[in-house]
């Protein structure tokens, strides 16, 4: 039944960018969004970057190889941003925000407006 929902809710949206961060929820989502949309309505936008351990990062884009699905790598770079980099208390939010901001730009550049995370929250 809830797998119903959601490729239903899927349909509804017709379209999507999904955050992809190669974990079990977004995994899950850009393979069920594959099943039922179309391949040219669902970009996964995945970040490379330090923040992520070599091997997971590898075994991600594996997936998204070994299963044909589109998607969109971003260079990504927390130490360059100056509240994570001097270690605030809220370095988190600092971080979050501006990667969820290029995955939103990348997403847009490439025709999609809504982008959503493993949680299918829209971002």
């Amino acid at each position: 039944m809830m797998l119903e929902k959601l490729e239903n809710r899927l349909k509804e949206l017709g379209k999507v960018a999904i955050s992809y961060s190669g974990g079990i929820d977004s995994s899950f989502l850009v393979y069920v969004a594959n099943k039922v949309l179309p391949k040219e309505n669902i970009i996964a936008i995945i970040a490379n970057g330090s923040m992520v351990p070599r091997k997971d990062y590898h075994e991600a884009i594996d997936f998204l190889i070994e299963n044909q699905f589109l998607y969109k790598e971003i260079p990504y770079d927390p130490f360059k941003i100056t509240e994570f980099k001097e270690n605030h208390k809220d370095r988190c939010y600092y971080c979050k925000k501006e990667l969820m901001t290029k995955i939103k730009n990348v997403a847009i550049e490439n025709g999609f407006e809504i982008i959503l995370d493993g949680k299918m929250q829209m971002i």
